[in-house]
């Protein structure tokens, strides 16, 4: 009896510290994850999503197991929780697995406007490789960072706006490229 009081309190006192207990419902889903079956696992990462923020750091850990099926559907919850995911991935980006920091950077680029603030903190801040795995993600975004880049440019010292142009025009030719790879795509 104890014992489930004092389990009691400890999350109290978790869920005030750091927004609630995890859900019991989240391991399972994981697991399910891993499973053979593609409805299963579309289902846990559907249902992971609506769980919301207590799912995010178990989620982030899939994507150390090496099992791209399982990352890739980590990837799509995290994506639907959004803003919540953004400092845990902001976390991984400096991991020293490259599939770790690329399931980050893609899911952040994929989160999109939350992540943008952070991963420009990151491009100024990071190490060197947390640095370029967040250069990535902006990449990957594409327009949508301009703006937010542009408007940090302006305030920066010139070897920092040396860095932001260069992102610029990676993002730029991206752009081009993704147009071009589109209109291809459509018979033109």
């Amino acid at each position: 009896m104890q014992w489930i009081l004092l389990a009691g309190v400890l999350c109290v006192l978790a869920a005030s510290l750091a927004g609630g207990c995890t859900d019991s419902r989240v391991q399972p889903l994981i697991d399910d994850l891993y499973s053979g079956d593609p409805a299963t696992r579309r289902a846990a990462a559907e249902e992971l999503a609506g769980i919301g923020a207590p799912a995010v750091d178990p989620l982030v850990g899939v994507f150390s197991s090496g099992d791209a099926d399982a990352s890739i559907w980590a990837a799509v919850a995290l994506c639907e929780i959004g803003e919540p995911a953004v400092d845990p991935l902001i976390g991984v980006l400096g991991a020293s697995s490259e599939d770790e920091r690329m399931w980050a950077a893609t899911t952040l680029a994929c989160i999109g406007r939350p992540a943008i603030a952070p991963l420009i903190n990151e491009v100024e801040s990071g190490t060197g490789v947390s640095k370029e795995s967040a250069k990535v993600a902006l990449i990957q975004m594409g327009s949508v960072a301009v703006p937010a880049i542009q408007q940090r440019m302006a305030v920066v010292d010139a070897e920092q706006q040396g860095v932001y142009r260069a992102l610029l025009a990676s993002i730029n030719l991206t752009e081009q490229l993704r147009a071009e790879n589109a209109s291809g795509s459509t018979g033109g």
